[in-house]
């Protein structure tokens, strides 16, 4: 009985030394973002993620690291994996939407460089300007939209949705 006893602390002890362990580890991670050391987080995370696959934390640490390494492409899955294993996680969220709102400034910026007075070009303006509640401008980015392509269907509906809710 006494061994199983004695057995049952030294599991104990290991699994807290563990614990300790990769809690120091998410620190060291933490510590690294802090001072703006990104490829030292991405080694770190990427360690842990090795290691706990499963921990939506570690892949969080890995995609800030990689955010702040400019890879949104590898941010963004990372991300993706942790909101699988944890939906409801609030640093997943946050990080996922601020990439989401880089990307679609970078993508509007193309967009605007490609064609700057086109249809699409327009319409994302418009969208941008009822995002900020200028309605009045994007009301006049809309029609400027429909200038350049009458009838055009979403640009149609994006200005009925927005003389409905004025």
């Amino acid at each position: 009985f006494m061994r199983h006893i004695a057995l049952a602390l030294f599991c104990a002890a290991l699994s807290c030394a563990a614990a300790e362990q990769r809690d120091a580890a998410v620190e060291r991670c933490q510590s690294a973002l802090d001072r703006g050391d990104y490829g030292a987080v991405a080694r770190d995370a990427g360690a842990l993620v090795r290691t706990r696959p499963k921990s939506a934390q570690a892949l969080v640490l890995l995609a800030q690291a990689e955010l702040g390494l400019n890879d949104s492409r590898s941010a963004i899955a990372h991300l993706r994996q942790a909101l699988q294993l944890e939906p409801d996680n609030l640093d997943a969220l946050y990080y996922m939407s601020k990439l989401a709102a880089v990307l679609s400034q970078q993508e509007l910026g193309e967009a605007l460089r490609m064609q700057p007075d086109g249809v699409r070009a327009h319409q994302l303006i418009a969208e941008a300007l009822v995002a900020q509640n200028k309605t009045g401008e994007a009301e006049a980015e809309y029609r400027k939209a429909l200038e350049k392509r009458p009838g055009f269907t979403p640009v149609l509906i994006a200005l009925g949705d927005l003389m409905r809710s004025d």
